[in-house]
């Protein structure tokens, strides 16, 4: 189901925004999203392929409303492993400098 993402200008995306969700019926042609549930793993798998193509991305984030404590944890847990350059930007930044910091 990739395969036509590359049609995409990539390149130009700097935010993501990703919720829990279900594949809504047997033949895969809808989709339901659950802001209370966790990240769906077919998700996941999008993640890992358009995120390394998305240079210019500043931003993985998740809807969860409604949702239990752990699932909030649980889709920061995955974002935060899908998308490393997140850490490294973080790590290369200059300490902030400005009155009170």
């Amino acid at each position: 189901p990739l395969h036509r993402i590359e049609e995409f200008p990539l390149e130009h995306v700097g935010e993501i925004n990703t919720a829990g969700g279900m594949v809504g019926d047997p033949e895969g042609g809808s989709w339901v999203d659950d802001y209370a549930g966790p990240l769906n793993p077919f998700t996941e798998e999008v993640l890992r392929y358009v995120i390394p193509r998305c240079t210019r991305l500043q931003a993985v984030y998740t809807e969860t409303i409604g949702a239990e404590p752990w699932v909030l944890f649980h889709n920061l847990e995955r974002l935060h492993e899908l998308f490393p350059q997140a850490r490294q930007r973080r790590a290369s930044r200059p300490a902030a400098v400005g009155p009170g910091r």
